[in-house]
């Protein structure tokens, strides 16, 4: 089997007969202690089989087998890039921040009872997204008005962000639901607007903005949820330079800007997209 890169959250490779195979760590791959019970593969593989039903089969790969006791999965391979990949090229295509918002808002919107009966509850969110991105943040910043109010309403994917679309010949595969659960939809429209908002402020191209505009159009949420989502995004930003699981690429004075600006946004809230920046 060849590693194909993973993320941090769980080992990946490529079988021989040319399948993904997928296994799940208990300690995540951060430098600071991430823990988290494997057993959220089966979380993951129920969200991909929701997706495929209120979506379509062509939104995720297909999963081949199942493997319980090493808390991993097989699944169909595709090649292509991810859109993050595509995104730190200078690559931006707004036909894509637009179908994945229109993905989203039919996840978000449409009732599926096995969803629900099979995602129900909050699963792993707090370990994974909770502690790491707000409790995390908030203790670093204590002055600021840092909350993790969510109320169960829908199905969240909980990690949907470029790193996660895998861009192929044949469309695109929403990959990662380890933290899927039954949920606020305003986390899933703050964490995808983070990725894309946080490239337009380091890389000081309206292309990113424009893509970030073109997923929430495509979404469509009404006014309360918009405004919610501005203050969720705010604290995403702040937690991608001082949570659990910052930032890489950025450099000490893209942190400095980012971390003045997400604190800005949080003592004086906006409304709307189109004021945040």
């Amino acid at each position: 089997m060849r590693p194909l890169g993973g993320g941090v959250s769980g080992d990946v490779f490529l079988t021989d007969d040319g399948f993904v195979k997928k296994r799940f760590l208990p300690k995540l791959k951060v430098q600071m202690e991430w823990i988290s019970d494997p057993r959220r593969v089966f979380r993951e593989i129920d969200s991909l089989k929701a997706w495929g039903r209120i979506v379509g089969p062509d939104c995720v790969p297909q999963i081949v087998s199942v493997q319980p006791e090493e808390f991993g999965y097989t699944m169909a391979y595709a090649e292509g890039p991810t859109w993050k990949d595509l995104l730190m090229a200078g690559e931006v295509r707004r036909s894509i921040a637009h179908e994945l918002g229109r993905r989203l808002a039919l996840v978000h919107r449409r009732p599926d009872a096995e969803a629900r009966r099979a995602l129900a509850g909050p699963g792993y969110f707090h370990s994974l997204r909770v502690e790491p991105y707000y409790e995390t943040t908030a203790k670093r910043h204590p002055d600021l008005p840092i909350r993790a109010d969510f109320g169960p309403e829908t199905l969240v994917h909980g990690d949907y962000s470029p790193k996660n679309i895998l861009v192929h010949k044949d469309g695109l595969w929403v990959l990662d639901h380890e933290v899927a659960h039954w949920g606020d939809p305003v986390f899933d429209l703050a964490f995808m607007l983070n990725h894309l908002v946080i490239k337009a402020f380091i890389f000081a191209d309206s292309r990113y903005r424009d893509a970030a505009r073109a997923f929430l159009d495509a979404y469509g949420p009404p006014p309360a949820l918009e405004a919610r989502t501005m203050v969720h995004l705010a604290v995403m930003m702040l937690a991608r330079v001082d949570g659990k699981s910052p930032l890489g690429y950025l450099t000490e004075e893209q942190r400095t800007r980012l971390r003045a600006h997400a604190r800005r946004r949080l003592l004086e809230p906006v409304d709307r997209l189109g004021r945040f920046l």
